[in-house]
């Protein structure tokens, strides 16, 4: 089974980071998974722009979408810090 509706392991990889990102309350641990997330999105997102055989972009809104909401905490977090 093929069809767009199928989580792949790529895309349960990068929303899990994205979440335990964003509920991360403990700031010396906040600025490495940011990092981590952002590379596993990245990844993704070169994974997606390889896959011809289907249509990606909604998946690709979404991650560069959450990789907005993560610079936003980048910043608020190195403010309060």
């Amino acid at each position: 089974m093929t069809d767009g509706n199928c989580f792949s392991p790529e895309i349960v990889e990068w929303q899990r980071r994205y979440r335990s990102t964003r509920l991360e309350t403990n700031v010396a641990k906040l600025q490495q998974k940011i990092l981590d997330t952002e590379a596993a999105m990245c990844k993704r997102k070169l994974q997606l722009r390889l896959d011809v055989t289907r249509n990606v972009e909604d998946e690709i809104n979404a991650i560069n979408e959450a990789l907005a909401c993560l610079d936003v905490l980048r910043r608020h977090r190195s403010k309060g810090a």
